[in-house]
This record gives structure tokens, C-alpha cells and sequence, in this order.
């Protein structure tokens, strides 16, 4: 915990060192409202295998739009200029390496639901290689990836109807809810919203997806197995 801590206080910095003031007089001045959304909102680094590298996601507010993306940063795990990993529009965040460190997996929202983006990792250069391909294809958005310890398997989480047995299930029952004229809803039981978003019917389930993907790397649906019932 207080080297998770360290590595943010310095990411911090650096970017902040980085982040231009224009705008900003040179005098001083109280630190204000839109002086707080300049910063950047560093995300929980994540050092490669062979300590070398720290990716962490980093996350900009655009006042005027009124929205919030995260980008993909990398910094020397010893120190130096903190850079963009991917340039990319698309809002990204929870960054993983592969066991061997070769590999990068993130959640991207480049499509919608989210789903679960990789890349092959420069381990000397901290860059990344050739671009960067959709994994999983999960109707019901996939989140929270994690490697097998033999990097073979990737574990996410996403919510599902319990008594659905595969995607298209899902996906039907999705599309009936969305064609229903009734929007009001019936809860006769906790926990029944989570922040700004009602749980309703769906709960979250383990799905396990194959780490080697084709060429164009995009999984046809169901090739993600529900882990847990």
C-alpha cells in the first residue's frame, strides 16, 4: 500500500509538471474550482514484471463539454517524463501487464458496452507494439480483467441475468427492456442502485476468455465462458 501510495504522489508530479498553466496568470491567486479540474487525476499504477515501467490511467475534465476521459500514461518506474501509451480519443483505464510482461490489457470504451482492449508491450523501449485489438465482444460489456498466472487466460467480470445460459440470451433480454414502453420500476428488496445506476435484474458474474486472439482480434460472442452460475 505505500509503494502504491509513493508511485502516485510521483506520477503526480511528474504530470503536473508537464500540465501547461495557460489560462493561469503568473501571479498568485486562490486555488480555485476550475484551477482543481486542470489537474490531472492519476488512476492506481501498475509497475511491469521486470520493474522496469509504471502504467497508470490518467484522467482529464473537460469543463466546458461537461465530461470526464481517462488516457493510458507510462513514466520509468526510476524516474523521468511521464507520456500518452496510447493516442487514442477513446476513454481508457485499468491497465494489466501479462505475466511475462510482453502484453498490455485495458478496458476500453471505444465501443459500446465497454470491452477489454490488448496490445503487445515494448519491454525496453515502454512503448507499445503494432495496434492495439479488441478482445472480448460481450454484449453486456466486459470489466475488471485479470491475467491467469500462465498468461494463457484472461478473467473479467460482467452483469448478467442469472437465469440467461449465453449471450444472446442476454442480449435479447436487453433489447426487450430498451423496446418496453414501461419505464417505471419495482424494487422490493437492497441493494437496489449502485451510484448513478439502477442493479435491477443483472448481477456479476466471472467469464474467462482465451489470451491468444486472431489477427484481427475480435472474439466472436460465446467465445467468453460464464465461470461462476
Amino acid at each position: 500500500m505505500k509503494v502504491l501510495v509513493a508511485l502516485s504522489l510521483a506520477l503526480t508530479t511528474s504530470l503536473l509538471a508537464q500540465t501547461p498553466g495557460a489560462g493561469v496568470s503568473s501571479g498568485k491567486h486562490p486555488f480555485t474550482f476550475e484551477d482543481m479540474m486542470k489537474l490531472k487525476r492519476v488512476g492506481a499504477p501498475v509497475p511491469s514484471p521486470d520493474g522496469k515501467w509504471v502504467v497508470f490511467d490518467c484522467e482529464d475534465v473537460d469543463l466546458e463539454a461537461n465530461t470526464k476521459i481517462s488516457h493510458l500514461w507510462v513514466v520509468p518506474a526510476q524516474g523521468g517524463e511521464s507520456r500518452r501509451l496510447n493516442p487514442t480519443p477513446n476513454h481508457e483505464e485499468r491497465p494489466r501487464f501479462s505475466p511475462d510482461g510482453k502484453k498490455l490489457i485495458w478496458t476500453s470504451k471505444a465501443t459500446d458496452p465497454t470491452q477489454i482492449w490488448m496490445c503487445d508491450f515494448d519491454t525496453s523501449a515502454g512503448t507499445l507494439v503494432g495496434q492495439p485489438h479488441q478482445l472480448t465482444n460481450i454484449s453486456t460489456g466486459a470489466d475488471g480483467a485479470m491475467w491467469s498466472p500462465d498468461g494463457k487466460n484472461i478473467v473479467f467480470v460482467s452483469a448478467v441475468y442469472p437465469d440467461c445460459k449465453d449471450d444472446a440470451c442476454n442480449k435479447q433480454r436487453d433489447d426487450e427492456l430498451k423496446k418496453s414502453k414501461v419505464k417505471a420500476k419495482i424494487f422490493t428488496r437492497l441493494f437496489y442502485r449502485h451510484w448513478n445506476a439502477y442493479t435491477e435484474f443483472k448481477r456479476s458474474h466471472l467469464f474467462v476468455v482465451s489470451a491468444d486472439s486472431s489477427s484481427t482480434g475480435i472474439l466472436p460472442v460465446g467465445d467468453s465462458r460464464r465461470l461462476a452460475c
